[in-house]
């Protein structure tokens, strides 16, 4: 039970993740092409993104070391996941992509927050967050992929 509940809250937050990766993307290019301050909006956009991936990768992380079927079967038999496409999707793709954005999102992050200027900061959350976003929408399972999963679940 604690598998599927896990799962079915993961599946579901990675929308509000997308969502406000979206958002702090729109309004870091905004901020970066119309001269804007950077504001308590601003920031308060970034912390919720972080927030938000970061729980998202903590429920990823309990998926895969304490909760998930798959991977200890992976890790069974290293030479026979590697050559199943779904196997080596879950047991190495999906979380090499995920950790690659959440490290692009937090760099970003900690950059901009010593950032001389609004310009530079906005520039750096614009690269940082724009990097993880396309990450992530790379290490997604999408429905139309082989080792594809739907685009929401339910218990």
């Amino acid at each position: 039970m604690a598998y599927e509940l896990v799962l079915f809250i993961h599946s579901w937050l990675r929308w509000l993740v997308l969502i406000a990766a979206a958002v702090l993307v729109a309004i870091s290019a905004r901020g970066l092409f119309s001269g804007r301050s950077w504001g308590s909006a601003e920031k308060l956009a970034g912390t919720a993104f972080l927030a938000l991936f970061d729980t998202q990768i903590v429920l990823g992380l309990l998926l895969y070391f304490v909760f998930s079927p798959v991977t200890p079967k992976s890790f069974g038999d290293v030479g026979t996941f590697m050559h199943d496409s779904v196997l080596r999707f879950f047991a190495v793709e999906h979380l090499t992509g995920m950790l690659v954005a959440a490290t692009a999102a937090h760099i970003g992050w900690a950059r901009a927050k010593r950032a001389t200027s609004d310009k530079i900061r906005f520039r750096r959350v614009l690269v940082g967050v724009g990097i993880a976003l396309l990450v992530v929408f790379a290490s997604i399972p999408w429905p139309s992929r082989p080792y594809g999963r739907p685009l929401a679940r339910s218990m």
